[in-house]
Parts: structure tokens; sequence; C-alpha cells
């Protein structure tokens, strides 16, 4: 089988170089793996994080089918699609592997080998949400996520309803079930919220949290990470539970479309840009300087432009607010000043 991929990747690199240029996909993960010693929870942590770079990549070009083919793959079979792993941060212990690792995806690997294998690959960039659905019996109840009760939940992972969005449900994994719990979700813990993201490499986390109206239906209160707020209500009886509950997902499915076709997907796959002048002692001030950068949750992308001993000159590509930017920057150690058309950074501590 092994081989057998080796083959197609080939034909994929001949492809490829056929191909048009494809913009390739890089994302920031945080590992933290505790295995029998540091070197096995390294190995782990980088093929599980190089794992979940490729499905976001692969979920934003394919429909479900396509998804399930790359699900099936092996970490050694993954792997050849990633292009580059930055690390960062990385601590260790006897048994312990903690770091900050920036990997970028090649795109047009990717695109070739769905070629090769006929797997349906979209003209345009689909994101990928994780759902996360509540339950609450009545109002006031504590909520189910995890709990084999929760049939709210069951009910999304049944689903096989069609979507321009890839809507990826939270899976019951150890990671996932670490994470965050049905109060967390509905409290909309923003950093519980941000690790999930992170987690399962989604472009938006969507909780929800639907509640029991008596017995005269459904009250779903629908957030998303990045600001998305709406409550609708679903007519119906609770005896008859899986009718209110398909009722449900067909009415949200479109909402959640909507929003991730205007607000969302422009604002997760544009981003904004800066130029950056960094002045600096020795070479390894820059090193130490590009990894913090890289491993910072809005940077999407650093491109160096100009390089000399003792001055570097680069592109920030980011995601969000520049005051959010120029924060991220300061707790990282570095401060941003303007200054006309680019921005100074120096170095202020950690």
């Amino acid at each position: 089988m092994h081989k057998l991929f080796g083959c197609f990747l080939i034909s994929c690199l001949l492809l490829c170089s056929l191909a048009q240029a494809q913009e390739d996909y890089s994302v920031n993960i945080k590992v933290d793996v505790t295995d029998q010693d540091a070197a096995v929870a390294r190995e782990k942590a980088i093929a599980g994080a190089s794992r979940s770079a490729v499905m976001a990549a692969v979920k934003h070009m394919t429909d479900k089918d396509g998804v399930e083919k790359f699900s099936e793959m092996n970490n050694n079979q993954i792997i050849n699609f990633v292009k580059e792993t930055s690390v960062s941060d990385e601590k260790t212990s006897t048994n312990r592997y903690m770091a900050n690792l920036h990997l970028v995806v090649n795109n047009a690997l990717l695109q070739a080998y769905m070629q090769e294998r006929q797997i349906t690959i979209f003209d345009k960039i689909i994101p990928s949400v994780v759902i996360i659905p509540t339950l609450s019996n009545f109002k006031g109840d504590t909520p189910m996520l995890w709990e084999l009760e929760n049939t709210w939940k069951q009910a999304w992972d049944n689903n096989s309803l069609t979507s321009s969005v890839n809507l990826a449900v939270l899976k019951d994994s150890s990671g996932n079930i670490s994470t965050i719990s049905a109060q967390q979700a509905n409290d909309l813990d923003s950093e519980t919220l941000k690790e999930i993201k992170q987690l399962n490499a989604g472009d938006d986390v969507f909780v929800l949290a639907a509640t029991y109206d008596g017995i005269d239906g459904l009250d779903i209160a629908i957030s998303s990470l990045s600001g998305y707020r709406e409550k609708i209500h679903i007519n119906g009886v609770k005896s008859e539970e899986q009718q209110l509950f398909n009722q449900a997902i067909a009415e949200i499915i479109p909402l959640i479309e909507e929003y991730m076709s205007s607000f969302g997907l422009e604002q997760t796959n544009q981003g904004n840009e800066i130029t950056v002048l960094f002045p600096f002692n020795g070479l390894g001030d820059w090193v130490a300087a590009e990894q913090k950068i890289k491993s910072i949750e809005a940077v999407s992308d650093l491109q160096v432009q100009a390089f000399s001993p003792g001055k570097a000159q680069f592109i920030v590509h980011y995601q969000g607010d520049l005051d959010d930017l120029i924060n991220s920057f300061k707790s990282s150690g570095y401060d941003l000043e303007e200054s006309g058309n680019y921005m100074v950074m120096s170095y202020i501590g950690d």
C-alpha cells in the first residue's frame, strides 16, 4: 500500500509541475503530548499536527466524500503533503513534549493528487465549521455535550444534508473531551473555543445550545467564536424529537452558510498585511523573533523582503484587527510602532 501511494505521489508531482501554482495553506498549531518518553511524544505531536493541517486544507478544497478518502490515509501517507514545519517555544520533560508548530501544506500537490484519484475539487475555498451541539431538557438544567443522552448531537452526527460549508460535528476524541465541557460551550468561553478551533483545524466554531420549551418545541441559541449570534424557535412536540431536530438542522444550516459566505470566509482566508522593519544585534535575535511571530495565532504567513547584517524587512500576513495583532506581538515580547507606510519592531522582553 505504501509503495502504491508512493507511485501516486510521483505521478502527482509530474502533474503538479504542469498545474497552475496554488497558494499553500498554512496553520499554527499548539501541541502538548505525553507518552513513554519525550522523543515518542514529539513524534506523535508532529504527526498529529501534520494530519490536522492537511485535513484542514482538504476541507477547504473538496466535499464530504473527498474528506473521508483522505481521513482513511495513515500518518505516513498524510505527512507527504506537508511542505514545511517550523517549531518554536519547544519544551520537553521526561515524557512530555510541548511546542508551537507552524505547518505549510502543499496545496498544488494536494490538488494534483485529487485529480489523479478523481476526487471532487471545488473552484473556490470552502470554509470549515466546527459544530458543538449542547442540549438541556429544561431551562436552567445542566447542559449535556458528551453524554449519551445528548440526542441533539446524535442528530447532527447522523445529518445527511448537503451544504456549501464543511460542517464538522465535534468528535468524541480524548483531546476534545478534555478541552471543553457543555457548560464551557454554553458560556462561550473564548479561550476554550479557540483551542477547539485549533484542535479541529476549523475556520470558525458554532455552539448550538438547544433547550426544550416545555413540551411545545425547541429553543436554540446559535453562537460562533467569531461573533455570530442568533436565536430560533422550532415549533413541535418533545415526543416527536427527531422531527424537531431535523427541522432545526434544516433551518440552521442556511444561517451558517450565509454567514460564512460573507463575513466569516472573507476574514478567514483573505486577511491583511503589514510591512515590518526589525533592527537587531545578532542573528540569534532574528531567528528567535521569526519563530515567535510565526507562532502567533493571527499570523498566517511571514515573507522576508530584505535581509542584511543587523536589519530585516518582512511582510506579515494576518487575520483580524491590527490592534489585536499589536497586542499579540507585545505578548510575545515585541513592540510595533508606526513609521509612515511600514512599522518598526523592537524587542521589549518576554
